[in-house]
């Protein structure tokens, strides 16, 4: 199970979203990330278009 994002973890992975933390040591941290819908874009992150970021 993942553990909730800290201030200063990064908004965006690529074309992914992190959803939260895996684990962290020695070589980094491990997130969970996801891509998301459009749908889904517009809940999480309203106000953003869309296709600035998703072509």
């Amino acid at each position: 199970m993942a553990s909730a994002l800290l201030p200063g973890d990064p908004l965006q992975l690529g074309d992914f979203w992190p959803a939260g933390r895996l684990g962290a040591g020695g070589q980094g941290v491990a997130y969970e990330a996801r891509s998301l819908t459009r749908a889904e874009w517009q809940e999480y992150l309203p106000g953003l278009p869309y296709q600035k970021i998703c072509p």
